[in-house]
């Protein structure tokens, strides 16, 4: 009995060591091909300096750092914010999740329970609009137009479109919606109300 345990123990141990020492190799072989494109990177503005190779490495570090900070303020500015968010909003799935100024329609798209079938369970999603549709040539209906996000990653999803009897708008947006999917539903409204899709936020 004592000899297994004693076998357990070291096996344990040569693990926790084969795992320790391969996530160092990892960290480090990182670190070195990082610190290798820094310096090929900057080389040219450095080598033609007096002792450019020996301070290749520490300058490389030094106008990383620079560079950083230099975006960092540039980035700062309200106007570039704003130009960064115009160029991104003309990116389909983006767009979908950046509100613009007196813009309804993306960031402030309604949430929404979607039953699956009557009476059966529901699926969180976000109205996207309304869409006449005509299956007989006598009616003309009103559907909705319905993003149902995945979990975790609600940038995926499907667009579906589903019968105003199928769909409850609720006190939910857009921003809780994502926050709830991502979580699993832990992180999500204390109550769920119905409310008309007009009113829904």
């Amino acid at each position: 009995m004592y000899q297994v345990d004693k076998g357990k123990k070291r096996k344990k141990i040569l693990f926790r060591g084969s795992i320790i020492t391969i996530a160092a190799i990892i960290v480090l072989r990182i670190l070195y091909d990082t610190l290798k494109f820094l310096c090929a990177f900057w080389a040219p503005l450095i080598l033609w300096l007096p002792y450019g190779n020996i301070l290749l490495l520490p300058l490389s570090l030094l106008f990383t750092t620079a560079t950083a900070v230099l975006i960092g303020y540039i980035l700062s500015f309200e106007k570039v914010q704003r130009l960064i968010n115009n160029l991104l909003v003309r990116i389909p799935i983006v767009k979908l999740f950046i509100k613009k100024e007196g813009d309804n329609n993306f960031g402030s798209m309604p949430g929404a329970l979607v039953e699956l079938f009557p009476g059966g369970p529901c699926v969180p999603a976000a109205i996207t609009g309304r869409q006449r549709t005509m299956f007989t040539k006598e009616e003309t209906d009103l559907w909705y137009k319905i993003y149902v996000p995945s979990a975790p990653f609600p940038i995926t999803g499907n667009l579906i479109l589903s019968p105003p009897q199928s769909v409850k708008p609720v006190n939910m947006s857009l921003a809780e919606l994502i926050r709830m999917i991502t979580s699993y539903g832990k992180d999500s409204p204390e109550l769920l109300k119905q409310v008309e899709y007009s009113q829904a936020s």
